[in-house]
């Protein structure tokens, strides 16, 4: 069997980095390394929005829990919020790492049958590009949980989770509150928080 392409939209001027649907399949989000974040309609194969991340690469993108925002990291060490009505930056929030490379909000289940999600999003996630993993309350912007490497570790230990300073190129949620790290060190490290 072969497949085919349904759709094809039209192209950002450099790489696309992440794309995510929203929860009902009616858009999905791209981003880029040209700076760009577009609102993709998979009814009528349009880009509905293109909204302008400033300055610096953009990595992962992300629905907010109620879908009115998008969130990225940016290559400043910030996590970035932008509201997908006005097409604007609506918050950001200083982290501890170099070049912010993935994000995630922290969402709970809903149903067990079904994959929605209902979150209560309090807390986003990122990593970084010095393997810095932070949890972030987005109301005040402060760090609630950080989990560092250090650049060398002991001979006597493989707790390699500890000594992290490779890139975390993706962290995600599951339903459970747990958060997955996935890093360039080839290790996806699981913390309960």
């Amino acid at each position: 069997d072969s497949v085919t392409v349904d759709q094809q939209y039209p192209g950002h001027v450099l790489g696309t980095i992440s794309i995510v649907g929203n929860k009902a399949g009616t858009h999905a989000v791209t981003s880029s390394l040209d700076c760009q974040i577009r609102v993709l309609n998979l009814s009528s194969g349009s880009v509905e929005k293109t909204i302008d991340a400033g300055p610096g690469e953009l990595w992962q993108v992300a629905y907010s829990p109620d879908e009115s925002k998008l969130v990225s990291g940016s290559q400043q060490g910030k996590i970035n919020f932008f509201d997908i009505e006005t097409e604007k930056l609506s918050q950001e929030i200083s982290t501890q790492a170099k070049f912010v490379l993935s994000v995630a909000y922290l969402t709970t289940r809903a149903d067990d049958v079904v994959l929605l999600q209902s979150p209560d999003g309090k807390h986003v996630a990122c990593g970084g590009f010095d393997g810095f993993v932070g949890v972030y309350d987005v109301e005040t912007g402060t760090l609630v949980h950080k989990y560092e490497g250090n650049s060398t570790a002991p001979d006597s230990t493989n707790d390699m989770h500890a000594y992290r300073t490779k890139p975390v190129r993706s962290v995600a949620y599951s339903p459970d509150g747990k958060l997955f790290a996935a890093s360039d060190d080839m290790h996806v490290n699981v913390y309960d928080v």
